[in-house]
């Protein structure tokens, strides 16, 4: 079980999925449409904050959370199943990367323990953004990548 502060939630885990649902929209080539992109994001953000309260292992969470964004990438965006799949692991592997990198950051260089990165909800937050900021740069990156490709190729 993971216990969330409710701040941590619509600070970190909101915005997280709202990023995680429009890279798969961004990795499918899919057109943007914002209203679902908001919609499944919240979506997605309290069924993670509910699979996370679950009583299960460490890291069998993820995998629910997962399966979740892939059904409502593939459902309520209707992106293409395995499309949504492909994207799905993507963006996850993209959000674990850019988390894992300022962990060290924040471990090796700062020197500032594992455990005080998340022992105060305010602070947790603080030290989580960067990793969004750092993902949704890559997404933009992606974004800007694939655009300029299709009017090249067009």
């Amino acid at each position: 079980m993971l216990k969330i502060p409710l701040i941590l939630f619509f600070i970190r885990v909101i915005p997280e999925s709202i990023l995680l649902i429009l890279f798969n929209y961004i990795i499918s080539n899919e057109k943007i449409d914002k209203k679902r992109i908001l919609f499944s994001g919240i979506l997605l953000g309290i069924s993670s904050y509910i699979i996370r309260l679950l009583p299960i292992h460490f890291g069998v969470h993820t995998m629910i959370i997962l399966m979740t964004c892939i059904f409502l990438t593939s459902k309520v965006n209707q992106i293409n199943i395995i499309s949504s799949i492909q994207a799905s692991i993507i963006s996850f592997i993209v959000l674990f990367t850019c988390d894992w990198i300022f962990a060290l950051f924040y471990t090796n260089i700062l020197n500032i323990s594992f455990y005080d990165l998340f022992k105060h909800p305010i602070k947790s937050v603080a030290y989580s953004i960067p990793s969004l900021v750092l993902m949704f740069s890559i997404m933009m990156i992606i974004f800007y990548i694939k655009k300029y490709r299709n009017k090249k190729v067009g």
